[in-house]
């Protein structure tokens, strides 16, 4: 199985790279670490990535064995993995028509090409570099939310890459504009802003991966407008007192907003484990 922490042409595993990217790292890089504890749960993601280079490796015991901290946090999250799963499992239902799309038929390379649209993409005023983890998540939410062929050649592609950081990946302005925006609602009433609402679910999902830090709706008001800065255009995000309104609609009982060491609207999670599965 293909996936965003493994590079065909990667150099043999040893002491001096990064065992998940597979990146030259030494003492002296920050965010590097030498793994004593965990390598027990670094070995059974290895299994279940099927990386069997890595794996094997693992199972040889190292003695010396180094890995950039994202890395590694990115590599043994539960939620990631199950994400990734849920994800495979969406395309192999998908028709077999789909594996005929421009993607399939074409050599793909995440530092030349428009994760979007597929054509040549060079870094200039008129494209991006992916910088956040959370684009790759809430582009899988829109896939689902299009339903169509744009969408489902998107999906193929990122169903096959975990890290959009650590690939480099590039992007049209405008193709991740369109994404976004080019697709009919069907249900009735006032459209939501597609901009808006894509910032705030990159908050959810920033929010659901630091449950355990003490945030304030102040905060994820904080964190909204430096996600909004992604878009490279003028477009309003929800206010703290929308957040609270959206928040709620989104958690129901799994969320409250309490006042704790005298600070006001400190979000607090309850049962969230019931929340993830149902998710």
């Amino acid at each position: 199985m293909l996936n965003g922490f493994m590079d065909s042409f990667a150099p043999v595993l040893n002491a001096n790279v990064c065992v998940i990217c597979r990146k030259d790292v030494s003492d002296n890089d920050n965010g590097v670490s030498v793994v004593t504890r965990g390598l027990e749960t670094l070995t059974d993601y290895s299994e279940k990535y099927t990386d069997t280079e890595l794996h094997h490796y693992l199972l040889s015991k190292p003695d010396i064995v180094r890995v950039h901290h994202d890395c590694r946090r990115n590599y043994t999250s539960k939620r990631r993995y199950e994400q990734q799963q849920a994800a495979n499992n969406l395309r192999d239902t998908e028709p077999s028509s789909s594996k005929m799309l421009r993607s399939s038929s074409q050599a793909f390379n995440w530092k030349t090409h428009c994760f979007f649209c597929g054509e040549t993409c060079n870094l200039d005023k008129n494209a991006r570099r992916v910088e956040t983890l959370e684009i790759r998540d809430s582009t899988l939410y829109q896939c689902k939310a299009r339903a169509d062929a744009w969408a489902i050649e998107v999906q193929g592609r990122l169903t096959n890459c975990c890290d959009l950081v650590a690939e480099e990946a590039l992007y049209h302005k405008n193709c991740h504009r369109n994404f976004y925006r080019s697709y009919v609602y069907s249900v009735p009433g006032r459209p939501t802003d597609n901009v808006k609402h894509e910032v705030f679910e990159r908050v959810c999902l920033w929010l659901e991966m630091n449950d355990s830090d003490l945030l304030t709706l102040q905060d994820v008001a904080a964190k909204s407008q430096s996600l909004h800065a992604d878009y490279g255009e003028v477009c309003d995000v929800y206010s703290e007192k929308w957040l609270k309104v959206k928040l709620r609609e989104r958690y129901v009982e799994h969320i409250q907003l309490n006042e704790l060491r005298g600070r006001r609207n400190v979000i607090c999670w309850r049962d969230m484990a019931s929340y993830i599965i149902n998710q």
